[in-house]
């Protein structure tokens, strides 16, 4: 294991995070580099107020509702509580959109982000890269870290040419990802998806999505459930929810749902 470096992050706990037993990691370990490729493709740092009295450190990661939901409460949510040490919580993201956050309102793990692991806050999306400290602890570290970036930017793509894919706005990450999958020898193509930005890694043939997903796991459940469909039938119609493809797992021939069939039933209508 790779220890964290000064400053210590003991010193970024805050009365709160000290009475909720915020605990921040002493080593760079799997967990953290899969979460930290999560929050580079979906998190979101905000601070308000900071120094004062009534002052917030908003880590918050973005998900679609609701079928993203079942990812952030059975993915991310045991996930930040074992890195951190604090259950996080879940929230509406707009009133007028189908979006949901997964947030810790702390001090220590917003600084700590910041400070020690040295992550950039604001806007990111066009200079990300796979952080230094995670390409320190080698091959493994940097595919369980595009395994979380592929949670929040990654997709299974069914139709006529399925494909795992993953997309991005930073030229460097473009790279990053297409060097990464010729030193695992995963048969792939890189594409540019606008005349500006925008660039997408994608896997190409049946060994090629196996080989990546042996080695860069699934675990949103929406590419899970894609995935499964394309094994078991050798073919998977696009455009379907999480509610359609487990109907067709559990043995629909086509699912009996249109593709404006609501998928709500059942799940919360507020958040813990």
């Amino acid at each position: 294991m790779v220890e964290i470096s000064q400053p210590s992050p003991g010193s970024f706990l805050s009365n709160s995070d000290k009475h909720r037993g915020t605990r921040l990691p002493l080593t760079i370990d799997d967990d953290l580099c899969l979460e930290t490729g999560i929050d580079l493709g979906d998190g979101t740092h905000v601070v308000f107020k900071p120094g004062m009295r009534h002052s917030s450190y908003i880590y918050s990661i973005s998900q679609h509702y609701p079928d993203e939901w079942f990812g952030g409460r059975f993915v991310l949510y045991p996930l930040l509580s074992n890195v951190y040490g604090i259950s996080p919580r879940f929230r509406r993201s707009s009133p007028r959109r189908n979006g949901i956050c997964v947030y810790l309102n702390s001090r220590a793990v917003l600084l700590f982000k910041c400070r020690t692991l040295g992550l950039s806050t604001g806007e990111r999306s066009r200079s990300v890269s796979i952080p230094s400290f995670i390409k320190t602890r080698g091959r493994d570290s940097v595919l369980r870290f595009l395994e979380g970036f592929q949670y929040a930017d990654g997709s299974f793509v069914c139709g006529n040419s399925p494909c795992v894919r993953i997309t991005t706005s930073s030229w460097r990450l473009a790279r990053e990802l297409d060097a990464t999958a010729d030193e695992i020898s995963v048969s792939h193509s890189m594409s540019r998806d606008h005349p500006t930005t925008g660039f997408s890694l994608r896997t190409t043939g049946e060994k090629g999505i196996r080989q990546w997903v042996r080695l860069v796991h699934l675990l949103n459940p929406v590419h899970i459930s894609k995935f499964l469909v394309w094994n078991r039938l050798s073919e998977c119609p696009p455009r379907l929810f999480l509610r359609q493809c487990v109907g067709l797992l559990l043995g629909d021939v086509f699912p009996s749902l249109s593709l404006d069939t609501p998928i709500t039933q059942g799940l919360p209508e507020t958040f813990p």
